[in-house]
């Protein structure tokens, strides 16, 4: 049998979460999974069973780490709770759970590049040099548009704040066979959520040129955000910019085709070509 984890700063442990301190960061400190350190809160008379009335979570570090890609239940297990209280500690924050397409984009995501080719290989056998007509891609993105199947938990959730706020979004916008993941029409501009590095390369940033230069030659402005759950998730401060860059545009045409890339805390992305960042970047998709 595996012996219980004990800390001879045990009471600064419990004053320090009774000072606010989550249960993610003291069980970073000390090594171990938050699930550990919510034991020993919960020995101590601080933190509510799984019965309980109400359990003292901390509702940012779980967002972060959902929107990060974790699960449900691989959250509930870490903090020692039942899944259905992260899902309600979610819904109440206005994140939607993943649906199971939106589940399988993210296990998509996660895989290598050999387990992609492994997948989908059969496929790719059965249709290789079938072209797919024009008209069915944009009968596809229309599809994808009204169905919002595709629309990541990222997405929802920034697209929720900027509503909030007073904007008009649409998720999954079809523009021709394209999809824009938020669209705000007035004054357009085409919010782009990225959240893996392999975004820039191979096929995927060839794509990348090729949709994103489609937009901005349809006089759509495009902002670029990169999520990261741990170091920079969707925040305030990317609805923030994203507010502020449309009051800007204001009524303005000629002021459209722009072009912005941050972070998903708002701030400027590195100026480099693996975020889409750089001045050649910049260049070839404005045709020079």
């Amino acid at each position: 049998m595996t012996a219980k984890a004990e800390f001879p700063d045990t009471d600064n442990l419990i004053r320090r979460y009774q000072s606010g301190e989550s249960l993610y960061k003291l069980a970073s400190e000390k090594g171990v999974t938050p699930k550990v350190i919510a034991r020993i809160m919960r020995e101590a008379g601080v933190l509510e069973s799984r019965q309980g009335l109400r359990i003292d979570l901390d509702i940012e570090s779980i967002i972060a780490h959902y929107l990060a890609g974790e699960s449900e239940k691989a959250i509930s297990d870490s903090l020692g709770v039942n899944r259905w209280t992260i899902r309600r500690r979610l819904q109440a924050a206005g994140i939607e759970p993943r649906g199971r397409s939106e589940a399988e984009l993210l296990k998509w995501s996660q895989m290598t590049a050999e387990q992609k080719r492994q997948q989908v290989a059969p496929a790719h056998d059965a249709v290789r040099g079938v072209p797919v007509p024009h008209a069915r891609k944009v009968k596809i993105a229309k599809g994808k548009e009204r169905m919002q199947g595709h629309a990541v938990a990222a997405e929802r959730h920034l697209a929720q704040v900027l509503t909030d706020r007073g904007l008009t979004v649409t998720l999954q916008r079809a523009v021709d066979k394209y999809n824009i993941d938020i669209a705000i029409d007035s004054p357009p501009v085409a919010v782009e959520i990225f959240g893996g590095g392999w975004h820039s390369s191979g096929d995927h940033a060839r794509r990348f040129f090729e949709r994103t230069k489609y937009f901005l030659d349809c006089g759509w402005n495009v902002v670029i955000v990169w999520v990261d759950g741990r170091r920079y998730p969707v925040g305030v401060g990317c609805a923030d910019y994203v507010a502020a860059f449309v009051q800007e545009l204001g009524g303005d045409i000629s002021g459209r085709g722009q072009y912005r890339v941050i972070l998903g805390d708002g701030q400027d992305a590195p100026a480099t070509d693996s975020y889409f960042n750089s001045l050649a970047v910049i260049e070839r998709l404005r045709g020079g």
